[in-house]
């Protein structure tokens, strides 16, 4: 008895499979068995097709967490970065937000609410803000970068930025610099860093420029003039050293 999409590979063998066009219009072929394995198959098959089902070998996989995303970028973030230490601690920050919830569900509405809420709850400035936005876009520009990709778009895209105002420069007042040293004279531990105050405050060299990018080999005592080499713009800074910096910088070469 003839049945459609039910043959012989092999005419004879008694060994029967099933041919059939899936729901994308791929052909497909499936050993069965025997004729009646075949023909219960091939009904089974187009039953799936029908109620839009994916194949056994297309199953779909199970949803791809936001999670799981963010920690494919932090592992990026570490390989990649000269400097991953920040952008790292960002990452797990909004990792809490979104936590299992499958990458593929979030909205681009939830995703400015998160940011939203919290540059309201912790008073963000809007660099900090853009900061985290940013890794945002990382964990969905890799994430449709792998291979195959892991979301099919990025609920980020879209989200407009503010422009932001850099001319803000942040310093000490003296009240707040006398409470500084105050506090670090009333232990002998914290005093032997008064030194490192000096520096910053007559420098204003950034926190990792001081402890990690200013070398020995960069400060000319001569011309009382120290060198950044690379900033976070990628562009040399030459500080000029007063009389306070040098004192702090001799404190150091002495220890």
């Amino acid at each position: 008895m003839k049945q459609r999409g039910v043959f012989e590979k092999v005419p004879g063998s008694g060994v029967w499979w099933i041919r059939y066009f899936d729901q994308f219009g791929k052909k497909r072929r499936e050993k069965a068995g025997t004729w009646a394995t075949a023909r219960d198959l091939y009904i089974k098959r187009k039953a799936e097709i029908l109620q839009g089902r994916k194949l056994p070998e297309k199953l779909r996989q199970r949803p791809v967490s936001f999670r799981e995303v963010a920690d494919d970028a932090i592992a990026y973030i570490k390989q990649e970065y000269a400097r991953p230490a920040d952008d790292v601690a960002r990452t797990e920050v909004v990792k809490e937000w979104f936590g299992w919830r499958a990458a593929e569900s979030i909205t681009r509405e939830e995703v400015k609410a998160a940011l939203n809420s919290a540059t309201e709850e912790k008073e963000w400035s809007l660099s900090t803000r853009h900061h985290y936005q940013n890794v945002l876009s990382l964990i969905y520009r890799l994430a449709l970068e792998h291979d195959p990709p892991k979301v099919e778009k990025s609920p980020v895209i879209g989200i407009r930025r503010k422009k932001e105002n850099n001319e803000r420069v942040r310093f000490l007042t003296p009240a707040e610099e006398k409470r500084l040293r105050q506090t670090l004279r009333s232990k002998p531990q914290w005093a032997e860093h008064l030194p490192e105050v000096d520096l910053a405050i007559h420098t204003g060299l950034r926190r990792t420029n001081m402890y990690v990018d200013l070398l020995w080999e960069n400060v000319d005592l001569k011309d009382r003039i120290a060198t950044i080499p690379t900033t976070k713009n990628d562009d040399p800074v030459y500080i000029p050293l007063n009389e306070d910096a040098m004192r702090a910088l001799m404190v150091f070469r002495s220890r």
